[in-house]
């Protein structure tokens, strides 16, 4: 090929413009001003370290354990059946037949709903599909844990119903360590009816109830502390906690609520014994005597046997008929004149008024040794009884070890721009004994908590020009803390001897086409964690065209710390794929990134198991499916726009392209071209065939458009590629300083 072209009188030659190293992507400038090594968009790719762009390896559910049981789900179309009652019923394995004096009028293979059967454990009451064996007669099929004999005949069956039992949607999730097995991992997930804890590794599913009656909202999240697991439900609904046992039959229960006991006065009447610096105290009447747990502070009224008045000591152990403290006294025995301990103590009371329980908050995080909640609500004298306080701004921590309670005069607090048109959202637990409290549209920083009293606690104002959208999009790295804000991601780093200021510039800034896509209607939904060098932020955006979908984050805008830019917007093709949570769990192979779907779903986004394999497609389940569905990944690039630094309008030639195939199937990529000024776009400039896990060049014609600029876009509908080199070759036209259009 000619190094020259011709032009009237003088002679042009052909120039090349190649980008290669490649860090990640740029919307905010125009593509022209873009330096070299970034794109203008770029979706499900990741760019490593040695400057190659590659389509991201594929997403793997595991599992689907709220899979809906094609007996008992709600279906459509069905049939608004009257009322009948049978006059017997017997149960064989998981059939139940129902019998009746006349004929019941229902269709085979319908949808009916069947109340509750007196005499059948486990029996859930609810829809199931009816298979009719005669006009007086059905079978419907119930589940394999259903036991017993069926002690009441009259049963009312009648049209389906929408039952909370069989709802299947995901309502809030945390990840688990079981310290009881050596730190394995779970993730926690809980739909309305109860929870399951998924094993990762084996995958193995554990239920988990909830107490009867007790349902769960969307307005609902879960943490790990203290080796429990809480779960925080809104509209003033009391907090649920499960112990972290398998054993026996797992179940939440509720915390204690109502009136909270005082502590009460302990006496010489209660035998103290030490023995190696323990003091165990044994309780006379554990019913109004002991109202103290692990972590409270009890106080020496007397001075005697080695203690002192005044002195404090932290209780390291309690049952209901004895608790135990740390001191160094001489060791004495339990009783007897000589051997008993007789000193006064006392559980250290509030000052200015009593104790409360924890008052039903909607989240909360574990600082240290206490959790910190919002203090929406009063704590009414009755069990699970709450009211609104109205004030939307307070915050409450709790005493160490013990989540459930709360001394308000104290461990109450206030944004230093109380009362304010603002309100709490979220907190971060951080370096040592500070922790920042995230507002609408502040932050402040709260230090020295575990001062007595909190005498020495105190809080600061951060910034009141940024605050926090997504509660769950918050995460420290290293001296970093990110969040989402209404200007997008902005971080606040740790400057001037750890300082706390907040960035002027977000930095989601290089992105700011795709956070003003966001839908701001959810985006309070976006969740992200850090993981691999990259912050992984789930958010929702609408389609394009209109599509309906559930307001739940869809894709996934990832941040890599390595090259300093953004480098993906994730999606996956044309399936219902929602995330609720994102999640840094397991160990090993399986330690990672996992999504949590609003379908039940558990989905790798990025594990050690698929580091150094290839997984060369999405596998994902999808609404109510129970197969997981296949799904090609399909991506693209495009480029910043070439035009050899210079304003001059040029003659486009050639291209060169070196790229490479991944994974185990070659890879067919279509290269479309967009020109600016004149404005034209060629989308089938031209197909390159990448064999599997083999390196090529791929040579091509442009076809001599005469353009200002031109940018190219990458994209391929199935299986993974990477690009490594890009060039394109023009000569510069019409030189003449005649005018031209």
């Amino acid at each position: 090929m000619s190094r020259y072209e011709s032009y009237g009188t003088i002679d042009d030659r052909h120039q090349d413009q190649v980008d290669s190293n490649f860090k990640g992507f740029n919307n905010l400038v125009r593509p022209d001003s873009l330096e070299q090594g970034f794109f203008t968009d770029s979706k499900n790719f990741r760019f490593n370290v040695e400057g190659v762009a590659e389509t991201r390896k594929g997403f793997y559910s595991f599992n689907k354990p709220f899979a809906i049981d094609t007996n008992t789900a709600f279906t459509l179309p069905f049939t608004l059946y009257a009322n009948v009652t049978s006059n017997s019923a017997s149960r064989s394995s998981t059939t139940v037949t129902l019998g009746f004096s006349s004929a019941h009028g229902i269709s085979d293979d319908t949808l009916i709903s069947v109340e509750d059967i007196a005499g059948l454990t486990n029996f859930i009451v609810g829809n199931y599909v009816a298979n009719v064996t005669s006009p007086t007669a059905l079978e419907i099929t119930v589940l394999s844990n259903v036991s017993g004999t069926p002690s009441d005949s009259t049963i009312q069956i009648g049209a389906p119903i929408l039952s909370d039992a069989q709802n299947t949607e995901i309502k809030s999730s945390c990840n688990f360590t079981d310290p009881a097995d050596n730190g394995t991992e779970y993730v926690i997930l809980a739909s309305n009816a109860k929870a399951v804890a998924v094993k990762l590794g084996t995958m193995a599913i554990s239920d988990i109830a909830y107490p009867d009656g007790e349902l769960v909202d969307n307005s609902s999240e879960m943490i790990e502390a203290f080796n429990k697991v809480y779960l925080f439900r809104d509209n003033r609904q009391t907090t649920l906690e499960w112990n972290g046992s398998f054993s026996g039959t797992p179940a939440f229960t509720k915390v204690e609520s109502g009136s909270f006991s005082q502590p009460v006065l302990k006496s010489t009447t209660n035998d103290m014994s030490v023995a190696n610096g323990t003091c165990t105290v044994v309780i006379a009447n554990s019913s109004t005597d002991n109202p103290l747990s692990v972590g409270d502070e009890i106080v020496i009224l007397v001075t005697a046997n080695g203690f002192t008045k005044g002195e404090t000591y932290t209780i390291s152990a309690v049952s209901d008929t004895q608790f135990e403290f740390k001191a160094e006294v001489d060791d004495v025995g339990s009783s007897g004149e000589n051997n008993g301990v007789a000193i006064d103590l006392i559980g250290r009371v509030s000052v200015e008024s009593d104790f409360i329980h924890m008052p039903a908050p909607p989240f909360a995080i574990q600082h240290q040794d206490r959790l910190i909640v919002p203090f929406f609500n009063d704590v009414g004298a009755s069990a699970d009884t709450f009211t609104a306080r109205n004030i939307d701004d307070e915050f409450l921590i709790s005493y160490p070890f013990n989540v459930n309670k709360y001394d308000p005069p104290f461990g109450s607090f206030v944004s230093p721009k109380g009362g304010s048109n603002d309100r709490l959202v979220g907190f971060l637990s951080f370096t040592g004994n500070r922790v920042l409290v995230f507002n609408r549209k502040s932050i402040i920083l709260v230090e020295n908590i575990d001062t007595l009293n909190f005498i020495g606690t105190t809080t600061t104002l951060i910034t009141d020009e940024v605050g926090l959208v997504a509660r769950k999009s918050v995460v420290q790295v290293g001296n970093q803390v990110l969040f989402l804000s209404d200007n997008g991601v902005y971080g606040a780093s740790f400057i001037d001897l750890y300082n706390l200021r907040g960035n002027e510039i977000p930095l989601s800034k290089p992105i700011d086409q795709t956070i003003n896509s966001i839908d701001r209607t959810n985006w309070h939904k976006s969740c992200g964690v850090y993981y691999n060098n990259r912050y992984f932020l789930a958010v929702p955006i609408a389609p394009s065209d209109g599509t309906d979908y559930s307001g739940n984050p869809n894709s996934i805008l990832v941040y890599n710390f390595l090259n300093k830019a953004w480098e993906s917007v994730d999606t996956v093709d044309d399936v219902n794929f929602d995330i609720t949570n994102l999640i840094v769990a397991g160990e090993g192979a399986y330690r990672g990134v996992y999504s949590v779907g609003s379908n039940g779903t558990l989905t790798s986004i990025y594990i050690e198991l698929y580091k150094n394999n290839e997984l060369d497609s999405d596998i994902i389940y999808s609404g109510a499916s129970q197969t997981a569905i296949v799904k090609d990944i399909k991506s693209s690039l495009t480029t910043r726009q070439f035009n050899l630094n210079s304003i001059d309008r040029k003659k486009w030639n050639a291209f060169e392209i070196v790229s490479q195939g991944v994974g185990n199937y070659s890879s067919s990529v279509n290269v479309a071209a967009e020109f600016e000024n004149t404005d034209k776009t060629v989308n089938n400039l031209a197909t390159i065939s990448i064999p599997a896990k083999e390196g090529i060049s791929t040579r091509g014609r442009i076809g001599n458009h005469r353009a200002y600029g031109m940018q190219m876009t990458l994209s391929a509908d199935l299986n993974r590629f990477q690009i490594r080199i890009l060039k394109l070759t023009a000569g510069f036209t019409f030189k003449s300083i005649e005018s031209t259009q």
